[in-house]
């Protein structure tokens, strides 16, 4: 196996770990076993530990959420439409994880975590954003994004906590938060006055 090989080899073993055990580094010596890999292998592939197994998780899930997006967005979608549409794919990518996404979080709910969870959220909320076609870079950016953040944070408690068929009552939670958050007029003036529309 090459490299990039043995890093998703391990991400995928840890992932059942994290179900259980939550994210802890003493699973990154548990997959190595299981997967009969040379000592040391996961920590080479991983030297940062639980934080780079995450972010490489969260690469991973951000790769499938854009290739999801491209695949259903239309021309003719607002850009509501298109944040919407973002985050319910990103969301559909981490459906086969939901119990180490709920682990996730309460790794980051630690206090030593918190910034990290913070930068993650950001981060996410970016992609959505470029996804979603914008471009700004003045103190709408930083605005838009810290607002998506909060709807994006709820949205994903409603999330883990949903068992109705399609999603129906997350995705109900975030058109309406959507909603709520395009009723401040300051944030999204720019786009109006260039003929974008929410």
């Amino acid at each position: 196996m090459t490299a990039e090989q043995q890093a998703q080899a391990i991400l995928e073993a840890f992932l059942g770990h994290a179900v259980f055990d939550g994210w802890r580094i003493e699973s990154l010596s548990r997959v190595e076993t299981e997967l009969q890999l040379a000592p040391g292998t996961a920590y080479a592939l991983f030297p940062g530990g639980i934080t780079d197994v995450l972010n490489v998780w969260h690469e991973m899930i951000n790769a499938r959420m854009a290739e999801g997006f491209l695949e259903q967005v239309s021309p003719t979608f607002r850009t509501r439409d298109k944040i919407s549409l973002a985050v319910m794919t990103r969301l559909a990518a981490m459906r086969p994880y939901r119990d180490a996404v709920r682990q996730a979080c309460g790794y980051y709910a630690l206090p030593q975590h918190w910034l990290s969870g913070e930068q993650y959220i950001f981060s996410v909320c970016d992609r959505i954003w470029r996804l979603a076609g914008d471009s700004s870079t003045d103190y709408n950016y930083y605005t838009k994004r810290i607002l998506l953040a909060a709807v994006y944070r709820a949205t994903l408690l409603v999330w883990l906590q949903d068992a109705s068929e399609e999603q129906v009552e997350t995705r109900d939670f975030l058109e309406r938060r959507l909603a709520d958050v395009l009723k401040i007029p300051t944030v999204f003036s720019k786009w109006r006055l260039s003929g974008a529309h929410a």
